[in-house]
């Protein structure tokens, strides 16, 4: 299934994006273009995911752009292009802002992403839940806003690369080439 997601383009007008070229340990792609992940963070802690992934992915060509708000998201997603994203539902609207209401900021954030021209795969994180029920609402919502995937925090490392590598094979195979 091929996706019709924008990559960045090469200086050339109207060249596709290059496949990318092994070079020692990095993934080099020709002009510079790199996968662009947008990492929203909400209650994570410091030895979470959300550290341990920007560094294990620069070598691999995606770059990590971390923000802790939903306002954050709305403006990264005005200034570049966002091929994958993550989304923490605890998200709040604005950085330091209390932990009220937070579910509906990461839900904002969604409805910022599935507006896009092209709306990149989306991995939602959500908060432990309160009951059965309140899993259940979380999940069905979260499908309905087009997740790709939903993780419960705490996020195991494992999971949440290989959800990456699911999206990066199904949606960008051509574009970006893992050193294996």
């Amino acid at each position: 299934m091929r996706s019709n997601h924008p990559l960045p383009q090469s200086s050339q007008a109207g060249a596709q994006f290059p496949t990318p070229q092994a070079v020692g340990n990095r993934v080099a792609h020709p002009n510079g273009g790199r996968l662009k992940l947008l990492l929203g963070e909400g209650d994570w802690r410091e030895d979470a995911v959300s550290e341990q992934l920007p560094p294990l992915l620069e070598p691999m060509g995606i770059d990590c752009l971390r923000i802790r708000s939903a306002r954050a998201a709305a403006a990264a997603v005005s200034k570049c292009s966002i091929h994958i994203a993550v989304v923490d539902l605890s998200i709040p609207l604005d950085e330091g802002s209390l932990p009220t209401h937070r579910e509906d900021a990461g839900r904002q954030v969604l409805e910022i992403l599935r507006r896009l021209q092209s709306p990149p795969p989306v991995i939602v994180i959500r908060p432990p839940p309160r009951s059965v029920r309140d899993a259940d609402r979380t999940l069905g919502h979260a499908l309905r806003d087009g997740a790709f995937s939903v993780l419960d925090r705490p996020v195991p490392l494992e999971a949440m690369l290989e959800v990456l590598r699911r999206i990066v094979q199904r949606h960008y195979p051509a574009a970006w080439n893992p050193i294996t």
